[in-house]
């Protein structure tokens, strides 16, 4: 199913760990050109506007758009360990690249900066890095961008500049072709899942302290139905068919229904 129609991402889903806010849109103003374009490139800045999260940034882009005395600089979306704010309609132009070409022909993305949590900034790039292959499969797009490749200017900096261990544009670069999987939260669910992997070990019990994997019960076939109850450590205790056991619970293996 298509997560985008007419330039713009669905309302409220999920993109990684991200809520998608994509109501109140801007349009043509001070900041924002608003040229109806088709996007060949994907554009990755980060907003240099530490601990400042997607929505405040989506309110600045919206005061500047009336504001003659702010830059002349735009983007369509930002991103925070939270949400995806689109900003502006991904097909109609924004001044973000520093260059003609790049704005002319590039979505521009706003990755939100965490000065002192890396786990979130972690996130933050995850989250753009699904949307991204979302951006690519659904527009056609095949390019993906720094902010440096315009203009030579120091953005994404935090990427740059290595701010945190590991969390770098190779790094980046490398999410976009690996699917990251996810496993549900430690709690009590009590709902149904689909299987979605082709078979899912059921097993006794969860793995020990050592992460030693109990015994095989039983094995699922895609599209089985079982209902999820208390989740620890990534081990889904469920039911189905009368029976029960322990099942990992990544969504590569198991999906809401």
């Amino acid at each position: 199913m298509s997560k985008i129609t007419n330039g713009v991402i669905k309302n409220g889903i999920k993109i990684g760990d991200a809520t998608v806010i994509s109501t109140d849109l801007l349009k043509a103003g001070h900041a924002i050109p608003y040229v109806s374009y088709k996007p060949t490139s994907i554009t990755i800045h980060e907003t240099d506007c530490p601990d400042v999260n997607a929505k405040t940034i989506y309110k600045s882009l919206s005061n500047a758009n009336v504001d003659t005395t702010r830059a002349k600089a735009s983007f369509q979306i930002t991103v925070d360990a939270d949400n995806i704010r689109q900003c502006v309609n991904l097909l109609r132009t924004c001044w973000h690249a520093g260059d003609a070409t790049g704005n002319k022909t590039s979505i521009g993305i706003e990755i939100c900066q965490y000065s002192k949590d890396k786990e979130k900034q972690k996130k933050a790039y995850q989250n753009t890095a699904e949307l991204v292959k979302i951006l690519k499969s659904e527009l056609g797009i095949t390019k993906v961008y720094r902010h440096y490749d315009w203009t030579k200017k120091n953005c994404p900096s935090y990427m740059l500049n290595k701010k945190y261990s590991g969390l770098t544009w190779d790094w980046f670069t490398n999410l976009l072709t690996t699917k990251v999987y996810k496993q549900l939260p430690n709690g009590d669910y009590n709902k149904k899942y689909k299987v979605i992997s082709n078979t899912l070990n059921v097993r006794e019990a969860r793995p020990d302290k050592n992460g030693n994997l109990a015994k095989v019960k039983f094995v699922l076939k895609e599209g089985a139905i079982v209902e999820v109850g208390y989740v620890n450590n990534g081990w889904a205790s469920i039911w189905v068919e009368g029976d029960m056991g322990y099942i990992n619970s990544s969504n590569k293996y198991i999906t809401s229904l």
